[in-house]
């Protein structure tokens, strides 16, 4: 079970909830993302991972009956899960490769909760890592992620607004970007889930 484990782990650590579910349908282990969700958009009941409201409460176990039924390879299947405030939930469940149930046999598919309302920035060491960014760039980007503007990034590190602007033409040039959308969009896809 500690490969399970390492899988939960992992995906917490990117800021996912994950559920992973059992051949027979029952929850075999979530990690402390998916535990925030309890209660609000989910439940385990007898065992079972359901959804809080009805609607959405089909669709659900119908996705997970599939891995239930030993689909390996099955189309994975995606369902919004309602909670009294915020967007919707979505979980998407997706049986398990037949690789992944050679070191753990019992287990059947993994349910992802993605949580739009979760606040998500890249990691200052993996820009610094990946784009050459320095300390102040890296700074700046995630100021940029956070939906700050210059004056408000500038004020949060003592620096001027034409300072930021020259670091963010170093930015752009080794992002391969030229407009703060375009560099918005590839930190988003670059982003962790915030602690």
């Amino acid at each position: 079970m500690c490969r399970a484990e390492g899988m939960l782990e992992a995906f917490g650590w990117l800021g996912y909830g994950a559920v992973l579910v059992g051949r027979d349908g029952r929850v075999v282990g979530l990690n402390g993302a998916a535990e925030n969700h309890l209660g609000s958009s989910i439940r385990v009941v007898r065992g079972r991972l359901t959804a809080r409201d009805r609607r959405a409460r089909g669709r659900l176990q119908e996705f997970v009956a599939g891995i239930a039924r030993d689909r390996p390879g099955g189309a994975p299947g995606a369902a919004a899960l309602p909670r009294p405030r915020g967007h919707p939930v979505v979980a998407c469940v997706a049986p398990v490769s037949s690789a992944v149930r050679e070191g753990v046999p019992q287990l059947g598919g993994i349910i992802l909760l993605l949580d739009p309302d979760h606040r998500r920035e890249p990691a200052e060491s993996l820009l610094r890592e990946a784009f050459g960014f320095t300390p102040a760039e890296a700074r700046l980007a995630v100021g940029l992620a956070r939906d700050h503007d210059l004056r408000v990034i500038a004020e949060l590190h003592g620096v001027s607004v034409g300072t930021l602007r020259v670091q963010l033409k170093s930015i752009f040039g080794k992002t391969n970007t030229r407009r703060q959308g375009q560099l918005a969009a590839l930190l988003a896809q670059l982003s962790l889930g915030a602690k």
